[in-house]
């Protein structure tokens, strides 16, 4: 039977198969949070509208809930096809299904991915293990299902997919989806839309124009000097709007050490990005790139308008997600704990972010050949991860890990190599944990610093106790020396 599939449809039926049992398992086994029958913080909203959209129809919901309304729209569609009963305990089931069935649809898709980017089966096995094996894709969202987080990474991998496949259509669908589904869904995705992807033969790099080494120069300072206008705003915001510190920013004397970290990160990560569009300057202002522009504003401004005549103006957003206030969270809370920001990403989507930053060079070079767009969409990466909790960059993590499965192909790891990665993988992503979170917190402030809850918060960015930041740095620092001796040096597993 298995000879009648195609063969470019194995690896991704395989990949199906494995992320689902994975993902199932992980929900089974792993805790749901103690907190409001585990619809807790945002979520509470979300389980409300999965067991009775009505507003929705009568017009009652605040400009907040509607960009993340479908995947209550799923599960309140489920519970009624099954006559399941409307409850919490129920909600929190159908969410979970429906994080089961978009990793399951998000690791077929990278099937087919990785037959589009050509990869060999380290590539693909190796991406699959980086991509899905993570305490973000399966523990995460085990621990708090009511969240939209998983449905948004699924959109944002098939928006990927369809532009790398060069589908506008497909695109188009994905775009309007996601913007029911996250805040700002449609604004981020504006690279891929407008800049969309060369259709380049095999092995065809795109001709660049030489750059004068004055040009380069000056690129380099007016890129400096940028991000120290980013991170100086971001320092003034501490100083004047943290007058009074909590137990857990312990390190607020190290904000002058987190501001030059800041610096450092932003500059050498967005140099090899957006130097590509210093080289091809002119190509940026061609006429097809702003006749699409022109079209992605008409559905910016549609879908905002299809949104003023759902919505309740009289009615205050549930939450606040504003392009401003994740600005300020950025600049700000990257600035209280040193490169807690970095230190809660690695733990929470794994080792192959390590080798992310070895071959970042590589990693951006790879992204630049395949169009203008993924180069902006990535830099938006960089920027936003300044917000620790590793869940606000959900949305834009894929073409990072994508494209460094793109670069470790081309090692050509062998067999050991790749299990060890899995190995390190699967550490990373405590699904194998039990955490024994069994009772809410009486003091959240004190009580998510402490044990057990820093097994879920100690990846939480600034809501590492000083325990957990100095443990994770340190196991940062262990698997690095294996994965550079892996990267770099072919002699260590022979």
């Amino acid at each position: 039977m298995l000879q009648k599939v195609p063969i470019t449809l194995h690896y991704s039926l395989l990949f199906a198969c494995i992320a689902a049992l994975l993902a199932t398992a992980t929900n089974v086994y792993g805790e749901v949070i103690p907190i409001d029958d585990g619809c807790a913080w945002d979520a509470r909203v979300y389980c409300d509208r999965a067991i009775d959209m009505s507003p929705l129809f009568r017009g009652e919901l605040d400009s907040y809930l509607i960009n993340r309304i479908l995947p209550s729209g799923l599960v309140s569609l489920g519970l009624h096809l099954t006559g399941a009963t409307l409850d919490d305990r129920a909600t929190i089931i159908g969410f979970k299904i429906l994080h089961v069935a978009a990793i399951a649809l998000s690791a077929f898709v990278w099937g087919l991915m990785a037959e589009e980017l050509k990869l060999g089966s380290v590539g693909k096995v190796v991406g699959f293990v980086g991509l899905f094996v993570s305490f973000s894709l399966l523990k995460q969202p085990s621990f708090l299902p009511a969240f939209t987080d998983i449905t948004a990474f699924t959109l944002s991998f098939l928006a990927l997919y369809f532009y790398l496949k060069r589908n506008d259509f497909g695109l188009v669908i994905v775009i309007i989806l996601g913007h029911f589904t996250w805040a700002m869904f449609v604004l981020f995705m504006a690279p891929l839309f407008i800049f969309k992807r060369q259709n380049l033969e095999k092995n065809a790099v795109p001709q660049s124009p030489s750059v004068s080494q004055k040009s380069k120069i000056i690129f380099s300072v007016a890129l400096l000097v940028g991000v120290l206008l980013f991170s100086s705003s971001g320092y003034y915001l501490v100083l004047n709007s943290y007058k009074h510190f909590d137990g857990r920013l312990f390190l607020y004397k190290k904000i002058p050490l987190s501001f030059w970290i800041n610096i450092a990160f932003i500059y050498f990560a967005s140099y090899p990005l957006l130097f590509v569009y210093l080289k091809r300057r002119r190509e940026i202002i061609s006429q097809k790139y702003i006749v699409r522009g022109i079209v992605w504003l008409f559905l910016f401004f549609g879908l905002n308008a299809l949104d003023a005549q759902l919505v309740n103006p009289a009615l205050a957003p549930s939450s606040q997600n504003t392009p401003l206030l994740i600005y300020k969270a950025a600049v700000t809370q990257s600035l209280l704990m040193p490169f807690a920001y970095g230190i809660g990403h690695i733990m929470s989507f794994g080792p192959i972010l390590i080798v992310a930053i070895f071959l970042w060079r590589k990693v951006a070079d790879g992204m630049q050949k395949i169009s203008l767009g993924l180069p902006f969409f990535v830099f938006a990466a960089i920027l936003l991860s300044l917000n620790p909790p590793s869940r606000a960059i959900i949305i834009l993590i894929a073409p990072i890990l994508v494209f460094t499965a793109v670069e470790i192909d081309k090692l050509a790891w062998q067999r050991s190599e790749v299990i060890i990665f899995t190995i390190l993988s699967f550490l990373y992503s405590k699904i194998w944990m039990k955490w024994q979170i069994l009772q809410p917190p009486t003091n959240p402030n004190v009580d998510f610093l402490l044990f057990p809850w820093q097994h879920f918060f100690g990846y939480w960015g600034n809501w590492m106790g000083e325990t957990m930041y100095f443990v994770n740095l340190g196991v940062i620092f262990l698997t690095a020396v294996v994965l550079f001796r892996m990267t770099f040096d072919r002699r260590l597993i022979g």
